[in-house]
């Protein structure tokens, strides 16, 4: 896998290119991938920099290190009680960051490498298919600190999960593990032919995420055609 020099991003979001994948990485580990202004920032502009790459076809969301992203920087977050402008700029990036990715062309697969906590746990929500290792974990994180459901999940955890497990899950702000997430209707969504190139290589309860190994098994789905949509014709 070769980086991509044409993405124009901080040092804390890289994309790295594998024929027709591309993977994008929380680039924080020493932070478990928290969300600060950069890799915020980031996260908002990278997907008009993907939707330009024609040789694009399937985009990999994941994290380096042993988590997928650990949610918000706090130390960034908490500098907005002294500058209220910031914060205002933030929530409006929010906001650009999740309708980029619902608006997002080609198909994008979360690879929760670890924790997925707060906009960690939403961006992984938004994407079109979740694979987690077994350590992985999702955690609506917003209620422990005296906040409100954030980046679209009072949406998207409703689509995936119901309204009544949604509540549960968003309100009660405890850990779902890879396993029970997958035992949750619709919060793995994965397609037929996806599945059928992944059930050879990985047990039926949890596809695990070393991305050296499920590259190989992605490859196919970048050979998918597109709908006119944008989304995967299946």
């Amino acid at each position: 896998m070769s980086d991509m020099t044409k993405y124009d991003l901080p040092a804390e979001l890289t994309v790295t290119a594998d024929g027709p994948l591309r993977v994008v990485t929380f680039n924080r580990p020493d932070d478990l991938n928290a969300v600060n202004k950069n890799l915020h920032w980031a996260l908002a502009n990278v997907w008009r920099q993907l939707a330009a790459d024609l040789e694009a076809k399937v985009v990999i969301l994941t994290g380096a290190g042993r988590a997928f992203s650990a949610g918000g920087d706090l130390d960034w977050i908490t500098s907005f009680l002294d500058d209220r402008a910031a914060g205002d700029e933030s929530l409006r990036e929010g906001a650009q960051i999740i309708e980029e990715v619902l608006r997002f062309p080609l198909p994008v697969i979360a690879a929760v490498n670890g924790p997925a906590v707060g906009i960690g746990c939403s961006l992984a929500l938004a994407s079109d298919l979740i694979i987690a290792s077994r350590s992985a974990y999702f955690l609506m994180a917003f209620v422990n600190i005296g906040l409100g459901l954030d980046g679209g999940a009072s949406h998207s955890l409703v689509a995936r999960v119901g309204h009544a497990r949604a509540f549960e899950i968003g309100y009660l702000g405890e850990r779902i593990t890879a396993d029970t997430a997958l035992r949750l209707s619709r919060f793995f969504s994965m397609s037929e032919g996806f599945w059928m190139n992944l059930q050879d290589r990985y047990d039926r309860e949890i596809a695990r995420v070393e991305l050296g190994d499920i590259l190989p098994s992605i490859k196919p789905l970048a050979d998918t055609p597109i709908s006119a949509q944008g989304r995967v014709a299946i």
